[in-house]
């Protein structure tokens, strides 16, 4: 191959390598989202209704006031994805070690020894995506103390966590 060739290759490796490193990074990122959530029910009993649905999540009360309940729980981090990721990268790797070796040829076992540190890869997303997750459900005041009044409140928490509640709860008039 002519040296122009290997040079734009190895510039494109290098930013497709950047980029894998920003989409593992990302695997571990924090998604909380806010949502206003509008029930034609007293505000009481839904109050038990979430309680409910939470604790069989394995979601544990931290504090419970008046208006405003937080759960946590541990969410546990993804063997699939582990596996992916360090996959990922040690196909990244190779490619980038492949390209360095074709631009200097006496380093070649050096750079193809790059893959062994792709399972540092499933590690790191390992410890950073076993965390403390929590949910908080924020209710507005004097909605929902009687029955003809609809419950108002705000739910925090993981945008997977929410979806989740909400197809959980047909119940629910509006966002």
């Amino acid at each position: 191959m002519s040296n122009p060739t290997l040079i734009s290759t190895f510039f494109l490796t290098f930013l497709l390598t950047i980029g894998l490193f920003f989409f593992i990074r990302a695997s571990v990122k924090d998604r909380t989202e806010k949502e206003k959530i509008i029930f034609q029910v007293s505000k009481i009993p839904l109050m038990k209704q979430i309680k409910t649905y939470f604790e069989k999540r394995s979601y544990q009360i931290i504090s419970n006031k008046e208006d405003e309940i937080i759960f946590e729980g541990i969410v546990r981090p993804s063997w699939f994805m582990a596996i992916f990721l360090s996959f990922l990268s040690s196909v990244g790797l190779f490619c980038f070690g492949l390209i360095l070796s074709f631009l200097y040829q006496p380093l070649t076992p050096g750079f193809f020894s790059l893959v062994i540190l792709s399972p540092i890869t499933g590690l790191f997303y390992w410890k950073k995506a076993c965390k403390a997750e929590t949910v908080t459900v924020n209710f507005e005041h004097n909605t929902g103390e009687t029955l003809d009044k609809p419950s108002c409140f705000i739910l925090t928490g993981h945008r997977d966590e929410i979806a989740k509640f909400k197809k959980s709860f047909p119940l629910q008039l509006n966002n």
